[in-house]
């Protein structure tokens, strides 16, 4: 609702339509995108928070999950991401963007409390947790509601390699598909 109101603030200001005839121009703090956090669900509907970071115009480091041991401590069966994109723009429309992410990092799969450290490698007896390389791919849109912000959404999938996943929360298997949409704002 928030970003909603500050979008509808962000329009009204527009240029009256003698001067609303320049094409729009992002002004981002740094040249490019640099922060920017998103909510949403995943596959299985589980609330998401992601941040991402920019640290170059064509890389971004992204980290999703839901917040265990931060937020909540509920016990649940979870998957986190942590993750490097390329940003790779598709298409621009005035004060639309597409752009397309494929990513590679890990994930971890967690039952009940989350512990610290990630645990990669072969399963344990007793392991409620486990970790493995993924890559992911993301669709993202960006809709500039001011010079220096803007909106996003993105849809993104990807598929973990997690050999302690089947002791870890029951897996049939050590891949674990994944898909999440969300939404936010950046800078």
């Amino acid at each position: 609702m928030l970003s909603f109101l500050l979008a509808m603030g962000a329009f009204a200001a527009e240029p009256a339509p003698a001067v609303a005839s320049q094409a729009f121009v992002a002004r981002p703090v740094l040249g490019r995108p640099v922060v920017e956090l998103r909510g949403g669900l995943d596959q299985n509907a589980l609330p998401q928070l992601c941040g991402e970071v920019h640290p170059l115009r064509f890389l971004s480091v992204d980290a999703c999950g839901t917040g265990s041991g931060w937020f909540h401590d509920r016990p649940t069966t979870e998957m986190s991401h942590y993750r490097v994109e390329a940003d790779i723009p598709l298409a621009r429309a005035g004060r639309l963007e597409a752009w397309l992410q494929p990513g590679l990092g890990f994930a971890e799969v967690q039952r009940d409390g989350d512990a610290a450290g990630y645990r990669f490698g072969p399963p344990d007896v007793g392991q409620t947790e486990a970790a493995g390389p993924e890559a992911t791919l993301s669709l993202r849109g960006r809709g500039w509601f001011h010079a220096h912000a803007y909106a996003t959404v993105e849809l993104n999938a990807g598929v973990a390699h997690i050999p302690g996943a089947p002791q870890a929360v029951g897996s049939p298997s050590s891949t674990i598909p994944s898909a999440a949409l969300s939404i936010g704002a950046g800078l």
